[in-house]
């Protein structure tokens, strides 16, 4: 499996995307009313624009990483995306149904760091099993 600089770019421009999903979501929820920032890490930080604009720089590094470190292992890098992008896809759900259903997943950052994991653990486990083996 190779992942080709298009797929590369794909990947990047879904998850920037969900980044900026995320971030105009969880703003309509707190700007609403009907909801709150779950993780008491950032809740005091949501409120700013500088934050956000932080989130999508840091969101770019670490797509960029992803792509340097896992150069190697295409699998890894497949399965670092696919994670990337469930996971901001779950964020995004949840703020959409805490905003248009005022009913939540019930996320905190030790279960997003759980989740995370899960998703990651997922994902490289079937990209590992669906791909030719090179040794």
């Amino acid at each position: 499996m190779i992942i080709t600089r298009r797929m590369t770019l794909l990947f990047a421009a879904l998850v920037a995307m969900l980044c900026l999903a995320d971030s105009a979501t969880t703003l309509a929820v707190i700007n609403s009313r009907v909801g709150y920032e779950a993780n008491s890490a950032i809740a005091g930080l949501v409120v700013y624009p500088a934050f956000h604009a932080f989130k999508f720089v840091l969101t770019v590094a670490i797509l960029y990483a992803i792509h340097r470190i896992a150069r190697g292992d295409p699998r890894l890098e497949l399965a670092s995306y696919v994670t990337l992008l469930t996971f901001y896809s779950l964020i995004v759900a949840n703020n959409l149904c805490v905003y248009v259903l005022r009913v939540g997943f019930g996320f905190n950052l030790t279960k997003l760091f759980l989740v995370f994991s899960v998703i990651f653990g997922i994902a490289y486990g079937f990209v590992y099993t669906q791909t030719p083996h090179h040794t």
